[in-house]
């Protein structure tokens, strides 16, 4: 939906690579020598009709628990949404958000 396409845009501003935290795990940081490493994830996420984030988890994690924290920290500062648009029945929505971690060349 257009809604659910409004919201993802929103959260994906938020997004950030956790540089420091990722190049304390010894072994990411060997594939990021070898070149950018890419890591995917879904979001579950479940709003309110006034936008709130009522609650969030990671659907399908990236394999990487800094890389799922950094993920949820972009539902918390996306927080809250737009409004649900009054065509949306109900007093929630939930949807599902892909993210795409790219990490920079060392």
């Amino acid at each position: 939906s257009a809604y659910g396409a409004l919201l993802r845009k929103e959260i994906r501003k938020h997004q950030a690579f956790p540089l420091k935290k990722m190049l304390r795990i010894r072994s990411y940081r060997k594939k990021m020598e070898k070149g950018p490493v890419q890591s995917n994830g879904i979001i579950w996420i479940k709003i309110a009709r006034d936008g709130s984030v009522m609650s969030s988890r990671m659907e399908e994690s990236t394999g990487v628990k800094q890389l799922d924290q950094s993920a949820l920290e972009m539902v918390e500062k996306a927080d809250p949404l737009p409004k649900m648009p009054k065509k949306l029945e109900g007093n929630e929505f939930e949807f599902l958000v892909k993210v795409s971690f790219v990490s920079p060349k060392l």
